[in-house]
């Protein structure tokens, strides 16, 4: 394997090389390509700090975010992206209705064509999972509460919503992961 055969999006295990200002520096097990995580893109929190990190030597499961200069791969450990990809049949297809959906706030069509998208629930977490302040984490606490009945009753079993008597929006203090 080599880097022009790494997809984006794709899930990729690496072992971690060593620990630089900047976050994780590593290398695939297959292949070895060299690659880096950012310091943001280790947890699903704002910030972790550096006592907090893997350790060198750590084998690490990641999602291939695109390639940076010095043919590496630039890569997210976070959780709730892992788990996106796990959960999507296509990340990009599933991303760009995200990006419709969240921006469609004048009801041009974006949110009626992600309902139909088979990702839904997954894409949904996810975006519940951004950090509180984000743009994507408040249209996603709107949107839920413009969901389907089906939507919402995925979401609530999973955790990512209260079961509250409403049951319309989620915890948007605390959503938690599934």
């Amino acid at each position: 394997m080599d880097i022009s055969s790494v997809r984006d999006y794709s899930l990729i295990e690496c072992r971690i090389a060593s620990h630089q200002h900047y976050g994780l520096t590593v290398h695939t097990i297959e292949g070895n390509i060299p690659g880096y995580v950012d310091e943001s893109a280790i947890s699903d929190e704002d910030f972790t700090p550096r006592v907090y990190w893997p350790p060198k030597g750590e084998r690490l499961t990641c999602v291939v975010l695109g390639q940076a200069g010095g043919g590496r791969l630039r890569l997210s450990s976070r959780p709730r992206d892992i788990e996106l990809a796990n959960s999507v049949v296509d990340v990009a297809i599933a991303l760009t209705a995200w990006r419709l959906a969240r921006d469609d706030e004048e009801g041009a069509g974006g949110l009626a064509e992600f309902w139909r998208l088979p990702d839904v629930a997954a894409v949904l977490r996810w975006a519940l999972r951004r950090p509180a302040h984000s743009r994507d984490h408040a249209r996603a606490v709107e949107i839920v509460a413009l969901a389907p009945t089906v939507i919402k009753d995925s979401l609530r079993e999973a955790d990512y919503i209260s079961s509250s008597p409403r049951g319309k929006e989620p915890d948007a203090d605390h959503p938690r992961p599934g």
